[in-house]
């Protein structure tokens, strides 16, 4: 995954979350970060992943990802224009007592697959666009159908993906309803259940295969080993991503998560923002397909550097390795705005070895960017930073044991350096590179 790929995932709490009618999202700063640091990676696999986490109540679990409005020339696929879908699409009264749920609209699908009945609706009024969903056991009224707000949206035409709904249910290995709606010719979806980990660290992923009817899918999923789940959308090439993920996980906003995040984030070197710290738990939490609750974490540092707000941290969760994280934020002044980044790895070494990454001015990494050493319980010591076998300066670690050299680079040239820790003797003490990556790079698959 990559720089649209990080940005996209911080998305997630806030597509849905803003697409929930009535409801506000609790955790606006953390659904932008989930988005806006995808932005910083480029692409480079065959798909873009989305994920479409939700940051809303119990029982609002759908997600729309919505993106700048299509061209005209796929506007004319959208949703809008989609033909009624299911195997309910030609019963007229079934039809016309959905519509009296809404309050008219049209039925954009409307099945029944001998468990679960679901009808979807869009409602439009001048320039926007409401949808809503009901479903319910299989044989059920129009009348008995529950109905949910799917989204809400003030721009038209409507971004030609699929819709993907996900019902919730909060017993144990219930079934969970699964709806996802694309255009007519969608031909299948690939379903996991969510990412594994070999012993050697890396991940893997197991999926099933569906087949649509006339673009469309209804089915249960049961058994996931995490609350994450992914689609992959086969059909003509579109020019549209492939690839999708949501979950189920909410975020944790008790006030004993609260309070155990902030005593972390005090034992830290130097001072780590508390709610940027809950927000890099949820974001990894989506991440690692598990609920928040369930990771090991500790912060090591925090701070500033070029304008950002840095936070290193180790995080685990059950049946994953443990992974190193700088997590790198810069706000643009408002609650939830901003741009960011999280990078790290699978972490194998002892919690006092040296960590550098670099840090990019521009939204795409391309203005001069900077670099960055922390040295665990090493404050003066000098750390040499390289190029090619050029030295490009040396800095002394703070109080911190931080070291920080600004250049006139771009992100993507100054991660090709290295740095060196060196004693007052001169001898070299310790040594790393400054090319840490994309921390979704580490947690994420394509073999499937």
């Amino acid at each position: 995954m990559t720089i649209e790929v990080e940005q996209e995932l911080r998305a997630t709490f806030a597509t849905r979350a803003a697409g929930v009618m009535v409801v506000s999202d609790p955790y606006p700063a953390t659904a932008r970060r989930i988005t806006r640091a995808r932005r910083r990676r480029a692409f480079s696999g065959a798909a873009l992943a989305i994920s479409l986490v939700a940051a809303v109540p119990v029982g609002l679990h759908l997600a729309v990802q919505q993106s700048p409005s299509p061209s005209p020339a796929t506007a004319v696929s959208g949703p809008l224009t989609w033909p009624t879908r299911g195997s309910l699409a030609g019963d007229a009264a079934f039809l016309k007592a959905v519509r009296q749920r809404t309050g008219g609209g049209k039925v954009a699908y409307a099945g029944d697959d001998g468990r679960n009945r679901a009808a979807v609706v869009f409602v439009v009024e001048r320039r926007s666009a409401k949808a809503y969903v009901l479903y319910g056991p299989s044989g059920s009224t129009a009348s008995a159908l529950r109905k949910e707000g799917l989204f809400e949206s003030a721009d038209l035409p409507l971004d030609p993906r699929p819709i993907v709904w996900y019902s919730p249910t909060k017993a144990a290995n219930a079934p969970q309803i699964l709806l996802i709606i694309g255009s007519p010719d969608m031909r299948d979806v690939r379903l996991s259940p969510g990412v594994t980990f070999r012993p050697d660290g890396t991940p893997h992923r197991d999926s099933i295969k569906l087949r649509a009817t006339q673009g469309a899918v209804l089915t249960e999923v049961r058994d996931l080993r995490s609350p994450d789940l992914k689609a992959r959308i086969g059909g003509r090439d579109t020019g549209l991503p492939s690839t999708y993920a949501f979950a189920t996980g909410l975020p944790d906003t008790s006030p004993g998560f609260q309070a155990a995040v902030e005593a972390a984030a005090r034992k830290a070197t130097g001072q780590v923002d508390p709610a940027e710290a809950v927000n890099l738990l949820h974001m990894t939490a989506a991440q690692l397909n598990v609920a928040v609750g369930k990771l090991t974490y500790r912060f090591w540092w925090g701070g500033r550097v070029a304008g950002h707000t840095v936070t290193i941290a180790t995080i685990s969760a059950p049946g994953t390795p443990t992974f190193r994280l700088v997590d790198i934020w810069q706000s643009d002044g408002s609650r939830s705005g901003g741009e960011g980044d999280t990078k790290g790895a699978r972490f194998t070494g002892t919690p006092h070895d040296s960590l550098g990454w670099t840090t990019g001015a521009g939204l795409h990494g391309s203005g001069p960017a900077t670099a960055a050493v922390w040295v665990p319980g090493k404050p003066g010591i000098r750390v040499r930073f390289r190029l090619g076998g050029r030295t490009l300066g040396e800095r002394r670690t703070d109080s911190t044991a931080l070291a920080v050299l600004s250049t006139t680079m771009t992100e993507n040239q100054l991660s090709k350096a290295d740095y060196q820790v060196v004693n007052d003797h001169g001898g070299v003490v310790g040594r790393g590179g400054l090319g840490l990556d994309a921390f979704d790079k580490a947690v994420e698959t394509s073999d499937w």
